[in-house]
């Protein structure tokens, strides 16, 4: 997923609608578009909240996934500069809560479970080897009859 911004002269403005989710990694990215005045430059994006800023310079007006910071909740401000200090205003981007949360998996499961989960697969494996068997002497010319959802070998 792409955030998306258009940067008019010193004006930028995000373009998208995408939901930004907190701790996400790997699967944001970012591009922008210039005007003219920018053709030429090398532009970095600045992506602030708080006392936290992050500086990302970008490549072919546009960031990686893999090099984007991870934001927290909350509204960040976006911006551009480049070249002998040419800048931009701030957009601002919101980082919605995430539902995720380490230690927030579920406790793992009984041996019961477990216990029962084998004995499906036990079972389904069963029936793979009777219906192997069964596909084995159809090859061989074994003559079959099928009645219902029942196979019988004759």
């Amino acid at each position: 997923m792409d955030l998306k911004f258009q940067v008019n002269r010193q004006h930028i403005a995000r373009v998208d609608h995408a939901h930004v989710v907190a701790g996400s990694r790997n699967f944001i990215g970012c591009t922008f578009a210039f005007g003219p005045e920018w053709d030429g430059i090398v532009k970095t994006a600045i992506f602030r909240k708080g006392e936290t800023v992050y500086h990302v310079v970008l490549s072919e007006d546009a960031i990686a996934s893999g090099d984007m910071p991870v934001f927290s909740a909350g509204i960040w401000q976006v911006s551009v500069f480049g070249g002998d200090l040419m800048t931009a205003d701030s957009a601002p981007l919101l980082v919605c809560e995430s539902g995720y949360g380490d230690g927030t998996a579920p406790a793992a499961p009984s041996s019961t479970v477990y216990e029962a989960l084998s004995s499906m697969v036990a079972g389904a494996m069963s029936k793979a080897e009777a219906l192997e068997e069964e596909f084995d002497a159809l090859e061989t010319g074994t003559p079959v009859c099928v009645t219902g959802e029942t196979l019988f070998l004759n």
